[in-house]
């Protein structure tokens, strides 16, 4: 049995003072969080003073890390993933496709409906594999970005590669991206929001096109303001969009190359519990300066940033969630609001119940200190490592 003392209550939502103090226990060996025992005689302590508890991150938007991309189609490689992140804090992932070949899509849905299998007989900490985010092809040529313009389709064109994906892998697939301008994207959305969260992405629409999208059932923006229209005085795109449709969600990577301090403060105001925080990473997170291949294309990786193209521009992000969260806390967001949009909010987009710190719940959480620095994971029981800092 193990004790995380003297840790802060967030509003007294994640978990309740248990006697004396904000003590949460859980019970390694059957990887459970329990309520406290009689008797404390043999139980492990760890000191939490100063710091917050938290259910584990959920990354719902990630193409790889460590040297290893969702979309090469490797069970293996994807199990490996779900096996280092941990490290940065997450719990449950969904990995995420670039806008590939066709035959590439399949091959992704075999991978990891194949890692899925080898996860469940699994018992070593590790990240829930919780389905698989299509970022293309139903994207805007011309916000299309790093990805490959030559494998884009028009929603008008997908309505047979979705139903046979959903026929193949049932209940794998659980959010679409698309660019709501485009060639029949409104009854695309229309035909699958009651089955997978449609998102809109990568994409040019203007205020109007975004809200029509969300009356027909869209319920989410992709890395807004990132391949997105922008939110001007008279044009306030996308996010002006959001900001008038309660229900819908919005990513947003905070690595500090995407988005700046200021901005990421006025969607906090804006948006408020309905951010979601993404990693949006490639490959290269967790990985040395160097060159990395990238749905095809050759990324930079250089001081924290991707760079591709004439122009540098940005390919993905190199960050996690724990150093998102670090971030987010360091731009003055609060606490509170910070944590929900790495946990509760994910899973709220996809209509799952967030885990919890409550007696009986998964022992997957996060020990973060005042300035938002992951000092312990435990997941799955297990401490990930002794003691980190990210």
């Amino acid at each position: 049995m193990i004790r995380l003392s003297n840790a802060r209550s967030i509003s007294g939502r994640d978990f309740k003072a248990d006697g004396e103090g904000n003590d949460l226990f859980f019970d390694s060996d059957i990887n459970m969080i329990v309520a406290k025992p009689e008797s404390c005689s043999d139980v492990q302590d760890l000191d939490c003073t100063g710091c917050d508890l938290t259910p584990g991150f959920f990354d719902s938007h990630i193409h790889g890390a460590f040297g290893y991309d969702c979309s090469d189609a490797s069970a293996e490689d994807i199990v490996s993933l779900s096996r280092r992140l941990p490290e940065c804090g997450v719990s449950a992932f969904l990995p995420t496709t670039m806008t590939i070949e066709k035959e590439r899509i399949y091959r992704v849905f075999d991978a990891v409906s194949r890692a899925v299998e080898i996860l469940d007989k699994d018992i070593k900490p590790h990240a829930a594999v919780s389905g698989i985010h299509l970022e293309g092809p139903f994207l805007n040529p011309s916000m299309s970005g790093v990805q490959k313009t030559g494998n884009l389709i028009l929603p008008k064109n997908g309505t047979a590669l979705i139903e046979d994906l959903e026929k193949r892998f049932p209940g794998l697939l659980k959010i679409i991206d698309v660019a709501p301008e485009l060639d029949g994207a409104m009854q695309f959305t229309e035909e699958f929001s009651g089955r997978y969260v449609l998102s809109a992405a990568h994409t040019d629409c203007d205020y109007d096109t975004a809200m029509d999208f969300f009356a027909r059932g869209g319920k989410s923006v992709t890395h807004i303001l990132n391949a997105t229209s922008p939110c001007l005085k008279r044009a306030p795109g996308i996010l002006g969009a959001v900001f008038d449709s309660p229900g819908v969600f919005a990513e947003v990577i905070c690595d500090g190359h995407h988005i700046v301090p200021a901005m990421l403060r006025i969607i906090s105001r804006l948006i408020g519990d309905r951010v979601i925080v993404v990693s949006d990473s490639m490959r290269g997170a967790g990985m040395p300066d160097g060159f990395y291949d990238l749905g095809g294309t050759e990324v930079e990786v250089r001081c924290g940033r991707t760079y591709y193209g004439p122009g540098g521009s940005l390919a993905g992000s190199v960050t996690s969630l724990a150093c998102e969260c670090r971030e987010l806390v360091s731009c003055g967001i609060p606490h509170s609001e910070v944590y929900d949009a790495l946990t509760k909010t994910p899973y709220d987009r996809l209509g799952i119940k967030c885990p919890t710190l409550d007696a009986g719940g998964r022992a997957d959480i996060n020990v973060i200190d005042g300035s938002g620095r992951l000092r312990n994971v435990i997941c799955r029981g297990k401490f990930v490592t002794p003691d980190i800092m990210i």
